[in-house]
């Protein structure tokens, strides 16, 4: 890809680990969609995590993969929104 990338995604870090990927070679930075809007949750003392599809809806207000399979495609498009 190139030393000069973005990666976006949902949970990307296992993603990178099955591509073998590696900062600073294959990438420069990693964001992570479910990082950026987790949320404690203090009944329960530990970290919550919203769906890419309810992360979607909460700031876009789009609804992802209607009755349709799971699509990396649409994935994708939400994500770099």
């Amino acid at each position: 890809l190139g030393s000069d990338v973005l990666l976006i995604g949902q949970s990307i870090q296992s993603d990178i680990a099955w591509l073998n990927l590696t900062q600073g070679a294959d990438y420069n930075e990693a964001l992570d969609i479910a990082e950026k809007f987790r949320f404690f949750n203090s009944r329960c003392r530990r970290f919550e995590y919203f769906s890419l599809s309810q992360t979607a809806y909460g700031l876009l207000n789009k609804t992802m993969h209607g009755a349709s399979s799971h699509s990396p495609i649409e994935d994708c498009r939400v994500s770099i929104k």
